[in-house]
């Protein structure tokens, strides 16, 4: 074999080592592509994707019914209740498991689960049936390869199992549960040379260290030394260097020798100001604020609440609903179940803040005194359920909702909105919005069923159905009919175009557009009082 020996040597592998979780291209390479574990030597990389893995993992998963006009009810008893806000599968339990799947959807693009369904004994603890989901269990996605059928554009998961040996088995769309993340890949595809620019800065900050920040130069010497002063010269030098006896001890040179020095001082190196730069970077792939990996040079007591908020509507949030549409997607079958997070523990900080907010949702008719006890884990009480109607909003002519503010009285009684408190009515009219689209949906996908996707039928449909929603979102989110009236035209004459088709984003793209429209007119309104 010789000088191939090494190279064509195997060594020994167990299937569950992390070998072969790596992408082929990063195996066994030292600087070719930046793959998630050479990403995560990145103390700021590692910091920014475990805040936003462990946040999603830990914030309350739960499953509700939605009733129409009733509103949602908490639905404990559905077979998914357990698996995602408990255990998924009987070697994990649920902030493991949604962590897990979280990080791979950042890192590798798609976070891919298997649906066991089985018989009563193959989940103990939970009773189960034949044909009842009784486990969600992660494959490693770098073990994944997804097929896309040119007939009818079904996919198709083939997985390579190492419990197998390696040996492939096809999983067809109804077997398995998918999170993907931003346009299904990874954070590394964009990002790969950034992150190896910062990787390179590591590397050589800590060949520096290791080499010592002094006593880097070149020895001069008048005239031509043999061998072996060579070489003992290089053996006493080597004792000045970092770990050996004289170092940070001056240098001793004699015989005419003369040290020059050609490395970079620290000062010209830059180093804290280049790793300063890596935070910011990362913090821009990652969507995260500064202060979130530890970075407080422009946070303050003024804003550090600004940032949190900030921080959950723009990262978290997003996370949060690639979660509950994918649920929705591949473990609902009847749609009107769904999994909501419960967002308000990262906004829960500063109490006054917060029942500020909740007095503004009582009085804009948002939310119930009941269900503001339940979200403190207080018990509900008898006559609280109504929502309050202002006594300052009237109905005119024209059917539309508007606020009379007494000229003649001080609007100092009004609340002062700080930044925390928009985002918390933001996230409340998030929550209100989707409940609106996801029964559009449901409605719309029954219809399809029925009658199809053209003609008359189908055009006549959809007139029916949206006849009187205007209805339904002015009493759901409180807004003007006016705006209501233009929001449902608008979703109204997309259908009739469009078909069923366009409401592949509706749940995510429509039901944010609404919730900002209901945010805006509550806030216009809270500015002119």
């Amino acid at each position: 074999m010789g000088m191939l020996a090494p190279a064509l040597a195997v060594e020994p592998r167990s299937a569950f080592d992390d070998y072969w979780y790596q992408p082929a291209s990063a195996v066994g390479s030292v600087v070719g592509p930046v793959d998630p574990n050479a990403a995560m030597t990145l103390p700021a990389f590692y910091a920014a994707v475990t805040y936003v893995s462990e946040d999603t993992g830990k914030t309350s998963l739960s499953m509700f019914e939605d009733q129409g006009e009733i509103g949602n009810r908490p639905a404990a008893e559905h077979e998914l209740q357990t698996l995602l806000h408990n255990q998924p599968n009987r070697h994990q339990d649920a902030i493991e498991w949604r962590e897990m799947v979280t990080a791979w959807a950042m890192l590798r693009g798609k976070g891919v689960n298997e649906e066991i369904y089985g018989s009563p004994t193959s989940y103990p603890g939970v009773p189960t049936r034949p044909g009842r989901l009784a486990q969600i269990v992660p494959l490693h996605p770098d073990l994944v390869r997804e097929e896309t059928s040119s007939a009818d554009g079904t996919r198709v998961y083939i997985y390579r199992d190492p419990m197998k040996k390696g040996q492939e088995r096809k999983l067809l769309e109804d077997e398995v549960f998918v999170v993907r993340g931003r346009q299904s890949r990874s954070v590394l595809d964009f990002a790969s040379v950034n992150l190896g620019t910062e990787i390179a800065k590591e590397r050589y900050a800590a060949f520096m260290f290791t080499r010592g920040a002094k006593h880097q130069g070149v020895v001069e010497s008048p005239k031509r030394l043999p061998d072996p002063v060579k070489e003992a010269l290089r053996f006493a030098l080597d004792e000045y260097a970092i770990g050996g006896p004289r170092a940070g001890r001056p240098l001793l040179l004699e015989d005419g020798l003369t040290w020059k020095q050609v490395s970079m001082s620290m000062k010209d190196a830059e180093l804290l100001a280049a790793q300063q730069f890596t935070v910011s970077q990362v913090c821009r792939w990652i969507r995260v604020p500064p202060h979130k990996v530890f970075d407080l040079t422009r946070s303050t007591n003024n804003n550090i609440e600004t940032q949190g908020v900030d921080y959950v509507t723009d990262c978290l949030l997003a996370w949060a609903i690639r979660w509950e549409q994918a649920i929705w997607r591949d473990l609902i079958t009847d749609k009107r179940f769904f999994a909501k997070h419960n967002l308000d523990i990262f906004l829960r900080g500063d109490t006054e803040a917060r029942f500020k907010a909740y007095a503004l949702a009582v009085m804009w008719g948002w939310m119930t005194r009941n269900e503001i006890r339940a979200k403190e884990d207080l018990n509900r009480i008898e006559g609280l359920d109504k929502p309050l109607t202002p006594e300052n909003m009237t109905t005119n002519p024209n059917g539309d909702t508007t606020v009379n503010y007494p000229v003649d009285q001080p609007r100092a009684g009004f609340l002062q909105l700080t930044a925390g408190d928009v985002g918390r009515l933001k996230l409340i009219a998030s929550d209100a919005a989707s409940r609106v689209v996801r029964r559009e949906v449901a409605a719309m996908t029954k219809l399809a069923d029925r009658v199809g996707v053209a003609g008359a039928a189908w055009q006549a449909g959809v007139e029916a159905h949206y006849s009187d929603f205007a209805t339904h979102v002015v009493e759901t989110l409180h807004v003007p009919d006016h705006i209501a009236r233009q929001y449902v035209a608008e979703q109204q004459a997309a259908l009739i175009e469009g078909g069923p088709a366009v409401m592949d984003d509706w749940l995510i793209d429509r039901a944010a557009h609404l919730a900002r429209l209901a945010a805006e007119d509550k806030l216009e309104m809270e500015a002119a009082a």
